[in-house]
């Protein structure tokens, strides 16, 4: 197949791209309950079934969450807590360790984590680290992914996967999880309370991040999609690949992409110059029909004054005045005055 938008330079090209990366032992880091299966439930399933050991880590104890009916934090993450191990017996899951961090301080946390994380893969030994993609918004999500990114140097030999939650990320590895969506898709349902009591429109939105990958394979199927690093990475080659490359350009590059930008300036000013001088023509068109027809306005008023300042003017206003002196109500000089006002009229 050709090389697509997802993919990455060579060396970190994944030949199997539609497997699940070769491990026997997984940690799966998960900012929050729920993200483990919103960002790779299918593949840890997948693992499970083929025999590999999975472990999954909450970082946080998901006490962040504000729900219609439910005050108290602790109840909070008392659910989640119950939902994520539910999740985790339907995925396949060794064992679920809950490190409980408040949810939302992660950034401020990240040399405590970062001591309890080490503590686990010591214990566990993976062969491979999921975590989120360093491109991912949210705070929580972005301080996991730089622990994971940092603690590799430390343990040489193991793989970090980055996935997705809330977007696309650029990756190097697709996993094909059509032989497991529907279990996701029940793990997910669990998550009732981490998922704002709305599991079933979630899914919906998830299972439509697993889909978009069609158009990168055009295979009737569903993906989860990994960026696999499989040694650490300094912060130049982390920024190039994030950046699809930007980092890495050369100065003719960004000299010719400044003058592009430069050109699409002075364009769109031409435009908007070409733009201002219309509306100016237009205005002083309507200044001159405005002076036409101020002549016209005047010329009327004159008249006007021309009129009431007439004898007969004079003379019809000082009639109106005395009329009903002078022709009383049922009177015959009444009568007479309505037929010739009547005649006149015609």
């Amino acid at each position: 197949m050709e090389e697509g938008c997802g993919r990455g330079p060579r060396d970190m090209t994944v030949s199997e791209r539609y497997r699940v990366p070769e491990a026997q032992k997984v940690l799966v880091l998960a900012p929050h309950p729920d993200d483990e299966v919103i960002g790779c439930g299918g593949t840890i399933c997948l693992y499970a079934a083929m025999g590999a050991e999975v472990h999954v880590v909450i970082v946080s104890d998901g006490g962040g969450l504000s729900l219609a009916g439910m005050d108290d934090p602790q109840e909070v993450i008392a659910c989640r807590k119950q939902e994520a191990l539910r999740a985790a017996g339907m995925l396949g899951v060794r064992q679920t360790h809950f490190l409980g961090f408040p949810d939302g301080g992660l950034s401020g946390l990240k040399d405590a984590v970062r001591v309890k994380i080490e503590e686990i893969i010591r214990h566990v030994g993976p062969d491979i680290l999921f975590a989120p993609s360093p491109a991912d918004l949210h705070p929580d999500h972005g301080a996991v992914a730089d622990i994971a990114l940092q603690v590799q140097a430390s343990f040489p030999g193991m793989r970090v996967a980055m996935y997705e939650i809330y977007r696309s990320v650029r990756f190097t590895h697709l996993v094909d999880i059509s032989s497991v969506i529907t279990t996701k898709e029940r793990a997910l349902t669990e998550y009732r309370v981490s998922l704002l009591n709305a599991p079933g429109l979630f899914c919906e939105s998830i299972k439509g991040l697993n889909r978009f990958w069609v158009f990168e394979t055009r295979e009737d199927a569903w993906y989860e999609a990994f960026w696999i690093i499989p040694e650490p990475l300094d912060m130049r080659a982390l920024v190039n690949w994030v950046t699809y490359g930007m980092q890495d350009r050369s100065d003719a590059e960004i000299f010719l992409s400044k003058v592009r930008a430069i050109d699409e300036l002075c364009h769109e000013f031409k435009t908007c110059s070409e733009q201002v001088e219309q509306q100016k023509k237009e205005l002083q068109d309507l200044k001159v029909l405005l002076n036409d027809r101020k002549g016209e306005v005047d010329e009327l008023r004159l008249q006007l004054e021309r009129m009431t300042q007439s004898l007969g003017w004079r003379g019809v206003v000082t009639i109106y005045r005395i009329r009903d002196i002078l022709f009383p109500d049922n009177s015959l000089r009444k009568k007479l005055y309505g037929r010739v006002a009547g005649l006149l009229k015609k």
